[in-house]
């Protein structure tokens, strides 16, 4: 928390007239939360009416839900139930994402701590927390879709990308799925590159509604390749979250973000020089004067990450383990007996 510093000058009305309400905040107990973290602090309070709320910070270095761009997917809130410290994940729309609290292993079986160390051999054990979980990540669709120009634009010998959005502003972000909360999960069909052929590959039931929702939006489009981008809640369960479609359209590649459901995350088409907006054309010629406009697309945003209710909460213990040969520390769930829960195994980063 900052804290406020006041000078009084001797004789200032004003200053004494603004400095007794901040004493009479400071009296009540009251603190001053981070803008945009109201409802989160609602919900809080009518979930644990008993708790006392310590602090509020956002995600940190290392969470992965710093990578989300101008998103704030939820509030991490610290507080005491009981004497016991422990937090709360809450969606600032005041939905609870997770509590989770540090416990030590004298508190935990024989059984968990057997299993929880035969992991931790491979590094260092952290800490262990029990998790319940709430919610779980998904894109739903956009209440107003987004839209931002991306152009290759040609000077002395180079070619400049410059992202534009509708209104002229430029470096605009052209990526809509990057949350950083996502993995690479594993292909359904192996390919070591996306190459045009003639015939398909075989379409899983699963990816069923991706792939039509594909072929709606891109007529003629043939599907070279699915994989899949997951959501690992840490609680032991893998969810997709979207299928990375390469498709080929007359001959030229194009990928393609869906949801299981069948909703276009987002969807990039080439723009034809007469329909691009005068507001983007001359956002672009400021950024790169004297610059030749190779190619512009435009990249539509149709969905936003968003936390939505599990029809049942579910609980793990989770192990956070570092190691020497990962760049960061590994989350692993098990059950209360002792079972390690299904995980997402994370590449060491290059």
């Amino acid at each position: 928390m900052k804290r406020y510093i006041v000078r009084v000058r001797n004789g200032s009305a004003l200053t004494c007239a603004f400095l007794i309400p901040l004493l009479a905040l400071a009296g009540s107990g009251q603190r001053r939360w981070p803008a945009g973290s109201e409802k989160a602090v609602d919900a809080f309070h009518a979930l644990f009416p008993s708790a006392e709320l310590e602090g509020i910070s956002p995600p940190g270095p290392g969470d992965p839900a710093v990578a989300i761009h101008n998103a704030r997917l939820y509030w991490i809130l610290h507080f005491r139930d009981k004497g016991r410290p422990k937090d709360a994940l809450i969606a600032p729309d005041g939905l609870l994402v997770r509590t989770q609290e540090t416990v030590p292993l004298a508190a935990l079986s024989d059984l968990l701590v057997q299993a929880i160390n035969k992991e931790a051999a491979i590094g260092t054990l952290v800490k262990v927390q029990a998790q319940t979980t709430y919610a779980t990540l998904k894109y739903v669709a956009a209440d107003v879709p987004r839209s931002f120009y991306g152009a290759d634009v040609e000077k002395e010998g180079r070619t400049l990308k410059v992202n534009v959005r509708p209104d002229g502003s430029a470096d605009a972000p052209m990526d809509g799925i990057d949350s950083g909360l996502l993995e690479g999960g594993p292909p359904y069909q192996e390919s070591p590159a996306l190459r045009a052929r003639r015939d398909e590959v075989p379409i899983p039931e699963a990816a069923a509604r991706a792939v039509r929702a594909v072929k709606d939006a891109l007529p003629g489009a043939v599907v070279q390749d699915i994989r899949q981008t997951i959501y690992d809640d840490r609680s032991g369960h893998i969810e997709i979250a979207a299928y990375e479609i390469d498709v080929d359209v007359e001959g030229k590649p194009k990928t393609v973000p869906v949801t299981p459901e069948g909703v276009v995350v987002y969807l990039t088409l080439p723009v034809k020089p007469d329909d691009v907006p005068s507001r983007v054309l001359a956002a672009i010629a400021a950024k790169v004067p004297g610059g030749t406009i190779k190619r512009v697309v435009r990249q539509d945003v149709l969905t936003v990450p968003k936390f939505v209710p599990l029809e049942q909460s579910r609980f793990a213990y989770v192990a956070e383990i570092k190691t020497s040969f990962l760049r960061r520390s590994q989350f692993l769930p098990f059950s209360a007996e002792g079972r390690l829960l299904e995980i997402f195994r994370r590449r060491p980063r290059p």
